[in-house]
């Protein structure tokens, strides 16, 4: 039988269209990882509309080549 282990948090993103995915204690690794998904696109697969919904991940830009500074 499968084990679960907690390894992070979702919660509603403040821009209200998406779900903030924080995984922080993933095994292997120190860093914490945000991803981001559209809550639309995760009720129609909810709902059997769609298969699946994509993740997104922020990326760094020409000011600051690290995403840590954006926090979301």
């Amino acid at each position: 039988m499968a084990k679960f282990e907690d390894v992070g948090f979702m919660e509603l993103a403040k821009s209200k269209r998406s779900l903030k995915i924080t995984l922080n204690d993933l095994p292997f690794t120190s860093f914490t990882h945000i991803f981001y998904v559209s809550v639309k696109n995760t009720e129609e697969v909810m709902a059997g509309h769609k298969k699946n919904v994509t993740i997104v991940m922020r990326l760094g830009d020409k000011n600051n080549e690290s995403a840590e500074a954006h926090k979301s």
